[in-house]
């Protein structure tokens, strides 16, 4: 009898060890794999930042910029808008000038470095629902995409992390049913011979699909 159990419970452990073992090495592959993935990702991120800051000295990309990768529903002037079920967006106006800027300690400072401003009006057009602006992603593309007219990408500016220029959404605002709010963005101002710009705005930031180009001739650039 105790032949018998012995023939049985020595190949049982012995197959029990070796999946500890073995399993255990797995978890810890799966883990390192994680990990690595995870850290890749982040640094993939950060290295296709869009925004920049006041004093960085580069204004353009020269590299021709990617088309938009959402179906585009409309391409307007200057002016025009464009109207869904539950909105309307109108790009009112560009200028180039300083902006003022509110800081983290809610401070107000006047920009000493020139950028091009845009200006949207938003209309909540829904009679029931709230609309609500949502931020772009910085470390990711942002919402609204400007070029020129030889593909020079132009970048957004950033002011810093809780800065923000006057005039722009944060996301925390409600647009009542009926209500209209404007909408700034800014940019690095473009090359002195630009003759027309294309500003392409992801109507993922008012919960749309697809994509909405503006055509801003430089000729309707305020100064």
């Amino acid at each position: 009898m105790a032949a018998w159990w012995r023939s049985i419970a020595v190949p049982a452990v012995v197959t029990f060890l070796l999946g500890y073992f073995i399993g255990r090495e797995h978890v810890k592959y799966e883990l390192r794999a994680a990990f690595s993935n995870m850290a890749e990702a982040f640094s993939e991120g950060f290295g296709d930042r869009d925004d920049e800051t006041v004093s960085s000295s580069s204004t353009a990309d020269r590299s021709p910029a990617a088309e938009p990768s959402r179906q585009l529903a409309a391409q307007l002037m200057l002016g025009q808008t464009y109207q869904s079920d539950e909105f309307e967006i109108t790009l009112t106006k560009a200028t180039i000038g300083p902006t003022r800027v509110r800081d983290l300690m809610d401070q107000i400072k006047v920009g000493t470095t020139p950028v091009l401003s845009v200006v949207f009006s938003i209309t909540n057009i829904d009679n029931r629902r709230i609309l609500r602006f949502r931020k772009g992603n910085r470390s990711m593309s942002g919402h609204f995409q400007l070029r020129d007219d030889v593909s020079n990408r132009i970048r957004g500016v950033s002011y810093g992390f809780g800065s923000e220029p006057i005039g722009a959404l944060t996301g925390s605002e409600d647009i009542t049913p009926g209500a209209t709010v404007t909408h700034l963005e800014v940019f690095a101002v473009p090359p002195p011979k630009t003759e027309f710009l294309l500003l392409t705005v992801d109507l993922a930031c008012l919960g749309g699909e697809g994509t909405v180009e503006y055509k801003i001739p430089a000729s309707n650039i305020a100064r």
